[in-house]
């Protein structure tokens, strides 16, 4: 995901792991939050002015088995619209407004 530099603090680190207080849902689906943001370390890697978020998290194969492909394409932007949403309460306030790109694969 591409997003404008101004919604990351300055002392933004380059990789975060975010869990909800619950250790017990660490895998999950979608319980646990990895996030890559190479442009921390390397500005080059995006336009000016922009970082590069990478966001993972866990998911069980069985959950997507099976689904047509518009509810497949439909599930995945849900999900990714949920985990943006608690990158945005945890870290990132703004952080939706400022995505400039985004990729859901």
């Amino acid at each position: 995901m591409g997003v404008r530099e101004e919604v990351l603090p300055p002392d933004t680190d380059c990789h975060h792991f975010i869990l909800e207080d619950d250790w017990t849902k660490l895998e999950e689906p979608y319980g646990s939050i990895f996030l890559s943001i190479p442009t921390v370390l390397d500005p080059s890697l995006a336009p000016k002015g922009c970082h590069i978020l990478h966001i993972f998290t866990t998911s069980c194969i069985e959950d997507w088995e099976g689904l047509p492909v518009k509810e497949y394409e439909a599930k995945k932007e849900a999900v990714a619209d949920k985990i943006i949403s608690r990158l945005e309460n945890k870290l990132f306030p703004g952080l939706k407004q400022s995505i400039t790109f985004k990729e859901v694969l």
